[in-house]
């Protein structure tokens, strides 16, 4: 499941198989947590859950995760705060097992966003009492949790699209989009946060990035969808640069 044995059937294969990668995203733990997600946050069961039922699930939800996690090989196992510093493997280390381990990594931060961006759906403004203090630290550390996961996932993008072959293209896009929201969000609720300037430096990173990914010439359009995303991104960073200037500007 996570390639122990690739090395020696790629070198008996011939250097063919060199650039090929034997293996799905993801494994198939996360394929059924991806639909509990959707189940107890996304549907329009859950739509009409109570707020306190959304923060259970959000916690069990996040157990199961973390189960999922722990049982991941050490040398696989996805962790939540990674800088490309880090990210980067040993001379050693197999072409294969770190694009294993990236897509991992992807999956992972894109389901901690998923998961605990949701924790904005519940109005903790209602709730007071003894309990409102517990409950608003309760909120915060989701937030912490879901900006964490974004920001991983856009410093790391550039080592990303260095290791990963040309096909994973699409895949980036689709979990950086996803970063890109969740960090965007945050601006815009909360534009006096010191982190702001530095998350919108990420988003602008990220957008460069992206406008420089070169399309496959076998595929027509992707050159334009490619320059769309990058400048949706760019929208969202003006749009964000606009939150903070007017927070400022009030005093906020």
């Amino acid at each position: 499941m996570y390639l122990r044995g690739l090395d020696g059937y790629l070198q008996s294969s011939g250097t063919l198989m060199a650039d090929l990668a034997p293996h799905f995203w993801g494994d198939a733990r996360l394929g059924f947590l991806k639909e509990k997600i959707y189940r107890l946050l996304y549907s329009v069961h859950a739509m009409r859950d109570k707020d306190n039922r959304l923060l259970v699930h959000i916690r069990q939800l996040d157990d199961e995760i973390e189960c999922w996690r722990l049982s991941v090989p050490v040398d696989f196992r996805p962790a939540l705060s990674v800088s490309p510093e880090t990210l980067i493997g040993t001379p050693d280390t197999r072409t294969p097992h770190l694009t294993r381990y990236f897509h991992l990594l992807l999956e992972y931060w894109y389901l901690m966003i998923f998961v605990h961006t949701t924790v904005r759906r519940y109005d903790a403004h209602t709730v007071i009492g003894d309990g409102s203090h517990d409950l608003h630290s309760v909120i915060h550390s989701s937030y912490d949790l879901s900006l964490e996961a974004g920001r991983s996932t856009l410093r790391c993008l550039r080592v990303f699209i260095k290791t990963l072959s040309e096909e994973d293209l699409w895949f980036l896009i689709f979990y950086t989009t996803n970063a890109a929201i969740s960090l965007f969000l945050n601006i815009i609720i909360h534009p006096e946060e010191a982190d702001g300037q530095l998350d919108l430096e990420l988003l602008i990173s990220a957008a460069n990035t992206i406008r420089i990914m070169k399309p496959r010439a076998a595929v027509t359009g992707e050159g334009t969808r490619i320059q769309q995303h990058s400048e949706f991104i760019m929208w969202l960073v003006w749009l964000g640069s606009c939150a903070i200037t007017k927070s400022r500007d009030m005093g906020l």
